[in-house]
């Protein structure tokens, strides 16, 4: 094995442990009944992760390649985090309160 695809693998690793580590939103979103956002965000992402793939990995290397793979992560979980937490905040703006309690 080359050093190139040693450090895919481990990126790819790494990316399985960050997703662990951060926790996914994929059970929140799913109470929300939006089951299939975190693929269509991954789908989205990963195809444009693919198509700069094309465009910078042969002039800048392996490392242009462990910056998508990265960026790809990173905006992932960020999307899907971003959507669970504006979900929570619309459901708690928009729940009643029982009468008696205050906020």
């Amino acid at each position: 094995m080359t050093v190139e695809t040693n450090f895919q693998i481990e990126m790819l690793a790494g990316e399985d442990v960050s997703r662990a580590v951060a926790g996914s939103p994929g059970p929140l979103l799913l109470a929300f009944g939006l089951p299939g956002f975190p693929l269509k965000v991954s789908a989205i992402i990963g195809a444009l992760k693919t198509g700069l793939m094309f465009v910078l990995v042969r002039p800048l290397g392996f490392l242009a390649q462990a910056g998508l793979m990265s960026a790809y992560l990173a905006l992932t979980v960020l999307i899907n985090v971003f959507k669970g937490l504006s979900l929570l905040n619309h459901a708690d703006r928009h729940t009643p309160t029982p009468a008696g309690e205050e906020n």
